[in-house]
């Protein structure tokens, strides 16, 4: 699918987390540039996500290009039945 494997240590780690906290810098489109800056998309954090069954996603790390909204629809690109929210400055998660 164009976005790389999701290798087995990374499942690994990530398996059955309450929360995943995970950069969210590129998107889909923009995964030349991710690649080259060493960053990951939106949609591999999805992925990874539900192939690792978290509780709950929380993407961070956005880039300055992008305005609120844009962020906030990046929610919108998420799989059905997949918590995710968008970090926010200042925000307190509890677990």
């Amino acid at each position: 699918d164009g976005h790389g494997p999701i290798h087995e240590a990374i499942l690994d780690l990530c398996r059955g987390v309450d929360l995943l906290v995970h950069d969210a810098q590129f998107v889909a489109t923009e995964l030349e540039v991710a690649e080259a800056y060493g960053h990951a998309t939106v949609d591999y954090s999805y992925r990874l996500a539900e192939e690792a069954e978290v509780g709950r996603l929380v993407l961070f790390h956005h880039s300055p290009v992008r305005v609120d909204d844009d962020v906030d629809r990046l929610c919108d690109l998420a799989p059905p039945g997949l918590d995710v929210t968008i970090a926010r400055e200042g925000e307190t998660l509890t677990l």
